[in-house]
């Protein structure tokens, strides 16, 4: 759909039109063809990305990680612009590319594309929703906590015990990973 859009709202007639309100009457083929794909990024990198970032990618991620709905607004001023740069290093040159193959085969390399970028829109989509900063702070008090519970005496105990069985290791991982647990249900 929006390939049909991009196609219909910069055909041969606008982009001429456009290309002669800045002054350029006589373009060339090239000229006209460049200027029609850089019109094409162009919108799609500052309307479009914007619009479905800040209102579907952005808002959907952080309802679906639990955040109230009041947490929407700084998550889209939090990542938006991230997104953006993110977009535009990856998708200027495969939409180059895109925007210059016939129409029908469009969709089908932008899906191929698409399956990169879904990869790095995770990350963003993990991250709304989370306190600024919480994923810091549950990393910096892993060793703390693992030294803290290491010091229970039950603890203590069975660190001995494990000792003598050469697998102190492992305890020291899973109570690690206990205290890292329970640092993530404290902050939600």
């Amino acid at each position: 759909a929006w390939y049909d859009l991009a196609d219909h709202l910069f055909d041969s007639n606008n982009v001429e039109f456009i290309l002669q309100t800045v002054g350029i009457t006589e373009a060339s083929d090239l000229v006209r063809n460049v200027a029609r794909t850089g019109m094409l990024m162009l919108t799609e990198q500052f309307v479009t990305c914007p619009i479905l970032y800040g209102l579907w990618e952005i808002p959907v991620s952080t309802l679906l990680n639990g955040a109230p709905p009041s947490r929407i607004q700084y998550e889209i001023k939090d990542k938006l612009g991230d997104m953006l740069i993110e977009n535009a290093k990856v998708w200027t040159l495969v939409n180059i590319i895109i925007y210059n193959a016939p129409l029908q085969y469009r969709t089908g390399m932008a899906n191929i594309m698409d399956i990169i970028w879904q990869s790095i829109v995770s990350d963003f989509a993990a991250d709304c929703g989370t306190p600024e900063g919480v994923e810091e702070d549950v990393d910096a008090g892993f060793e703390e906590g693992l030294v803290v519970a290491m010091q229970d005496e039950s603890l203590e105990h069975v660190g001995n015990k494990a000792m003598m069985n050469g697998s102190e290791e492992k305890l020291k991982i899973n109570t690690a990973k206990d205290v890292v647990e329970r640092q993530r249900v404290l902050v939600r």
